[in-house]
């Protein structure tokens, strides 16, 4: 299987410490613009990562499971002296996930316009957006350096808001001037809820602070006409894909949707990652088939949307985001778990 199109993931490559049964933390190499590529790369598309990595233990693993990966690495730079960024993942006093983030001295602050300046952009490539655009003004000036290069082709974002890394609205006021740049975003539905008047307030649009789901995914799509998309995850219940039966930005406009419910895990070894995978299923799967990307036909629609669902099952199913499900991967856990047409 092979596509048309390049694929560039920009933004952090980074080590997510786990707490193992002794209470140490152990390292899996991942963040979410990398997820998101391991997965692509996995259906034949030729595909980049655009990021700085350090010169510390922590880099030199990243390099090599991004290699293991099938991922390029003519974007990579490495960046002597520096450390590469690493999450570790906590228990509140009322049993909810924090995260706690090392970036102080890392190579994520080091990404620059000379580093977009390597890349040739034209109407087959995708670029993904992950969230290290919304840790300061100057990481966001570069993503939307590269969404202005990247306008000809498409451009897929998710936001991964994240308490504890970034500053309540500024990341929020950060992801709204991202998503509106974007085709195709993936979103929880608390992050849809939460995005939506910073969206309006960046487009110009007035807010009536009286929002339901459904109006809010009107407005969302009013808001950004470029929009073709929006892959709505949700754990419990499985995924959504909203797309709206005409280009514009009527907020009346029909929207059109398909579902997928969950495939469910037995022995589920963590959560990392999970999101990341389904969405790099759902986009590698519709750039591996012709124009698949661009006319989101109801049929490619349906079967990417399993894609990521088993994808996502996958990654339950080990320690840590990487490796990305391949092909065979998904086939097996499709006869397993009986999920047909895919």
């Amino acid at each position: 299987m092979s596509s048309a199109y390049r694929f560039i993931g920009l933004g952090e490559v980074l080590e997510d410490d786990v707490m193992d049964a002794s209470g140490q933390p152990k390292g899996y190499i991942g963040g979410a613009p990398l997820n998101v590529t391991a997965q692509v790369a996995q259906y034949g598309v030729e595909s980049f990562m655009l990021s700085v990595l350090g010169t510390d233990e922590r880099s030199i693993a990243a390099k090599d499971w991004i290699e293991k990966q099938g991922v390029r690495m003519d974007y990579l730079r490495v960046r002597e002296g520096k450390e590469l960024p690493y999450t570790r993942t906590a228990k509140d006093a009322f049993g909810n996930t924090r995260y706690v983030f090392k970036m102080d001295n890392t190579s994520i602050y080091d990404l620059n316009m000379g580093d977009l300046e390597k890349v040739e952009f034209n109407d087959r490539t995708v670029l993904h957006l992950g969230s290290v655009a919304l840790l300061n003004d100057d990481l966001l000036a570069l993503h939307l350096a590269a969404c202005e290069k990247a306008k000809a082709g498409i451009i897929t974002f998710d936001p991964n808001l994240r308490e504890g890394l970034m500053e309540g609205d500024k990341q929020l006021e950060r992801a709204a001037k991202l998503a509106l740049k974007a085709d195709i975003i993936k979103l929880g539905k608390s992050e849809l809820l939460k995005l939506v008047p910073f969206v309006l307030k960046e487009s110009g649009r007035e807010d009536t602070n009286t929002h339901t789901f459904t109006f809010s995914l009107h407005l969302f799509f009013a808001a950004n006409p470029r929009l073709k998309g929006i892959l709505l995850s949700d754990a419990e219940k499985g995924m959504t894909f909203y797309k709206r039966s005409k280009q514009g930005n009527d907020i009346h406009a029909r929207l059109l949707d398909n579902h997928v419910s969950i495939v469910a895990v037995d022995d589920i070894k963590d959560t990392i990652g999970a999101g990341d995978m389904a969405f790099g299923a759902f986009i590698g799967y519709l750039l591996a088939h012709t124009n698949a990307i661009r006319d989101l036909s109801a049929s490619h629609i349906e079967k990417a949307l399993k894609h990521a669902s088993l994808a996502a099952a996958f990654n339950l199913s080990h320690t840590g985001a990487l490796p990305a499900a391949t092909l065979a991967d998904i086939k097996a856990l499709a006869k397993e778990k009986h999920v047909r047409h895919i």
